[in-house]
């Protein structure tokens, strides 16, 4: 909240006209990340309703703060250098514009799934996010307790991305680990690594995320294979 309205101040980027001489491009033209974010924030509140509707309060809040790693430790870490770099060009307008555009349909609509739990803290998100920003002509609710609460659009969930996302993170969660255990720190640079899996799908979706993957884990090469015969040797003793 506090990165969104930081930035969103500095570009003067508002909900009703986004950034300034740019159109918000529409979802399914937004990036890999953007629809990654809309679709996890969408699988949320699915998630929440099926507990919500069985009264199986104690599993609202697990995935609640999930939702919160996904959103701060991949989303906006990933996305940082979209908000405050100059928008030299078209597409690097577009992409900005996007970036503010789904960070601020997510920030609304968290407030609303998080308004029973956090009564406070989500009326203070909507007050500044959707009333004190919000477009006087469109006749909004004045509380975010007087809004109804979110259904999930179907349509905005990719599950194949999800997964590809998920794996990626473990890839580099494990990467990183491996770094630390050798005292090798991530802003040096190394030659490869190697991902073994025996399944075809999931060596497909690393692919699709290996330029990702080498950025995260400071890789010039990502290497994929389906076996790790020639990366192990047996002895028996």
């Amino acid at each position: 909240w506090s990165f969104f309205t930081q930035y969103a101040n500095v570009d003067g980027w508002t909900p009703q006209n986004g950034l300034q001489g740019v159109t918000t491009p529409s979802i399914e033209d937004r990036s890999e990340l953007d629809r990654w974010l809309l679709s996890m924030l969408q699988s949320l509140i699915r998630e929440v309703n099926v507990q919500m509707e069985g009264y199986f309060l104690y599993k609202v809040v697990p995935p609640i703060l999930e939702f919160i790693d996904h959103l701060t430790n991949w989303y906006i870490r990933r996305s940082r250098r979209r908000f405050w770099r100059s928008v030299e060009d078209e597409s690097a307008k577009l992409d900005k514009a996007a970036a503010y555009a789904t960070l601020y349909e997510t920030l609304v609509s968290f407030s609303k799934i998080l308004a029973p739990v956090l009564p406070f803290l989500s009326e203070a998100i909507y007050q500044h996010l959707v009333v004190d920003m919000g477009d006087e002509e469109n006749d909004v609710p004045d509380s975010v307790h007087l809004c109804d609460f979110p259904e999930a659009r179907e349509d905005l969930i990719d599950e194949e991305l999800e997964r590809q996302v998920d794996w990626t993170r473990q890839i580099v969660s494990m990467g990183r680990a491996l770094r630390e255990r050798h005292n090798l720190k991530t802003r040096q640079p190394l030659q490869a690594v190697t991902l073994v899996h025996h399944d075809e799908a999931v060596r497909q979706a690393l692919e699709n995320q290996q330029s990702l993957i080498a950025e995260e884990l400071n890789v010039k090469d990502v290497r994929i294979q389906g076996s790790d015969a020639a990366l192990t040797s047996l002895s028996f003793k």
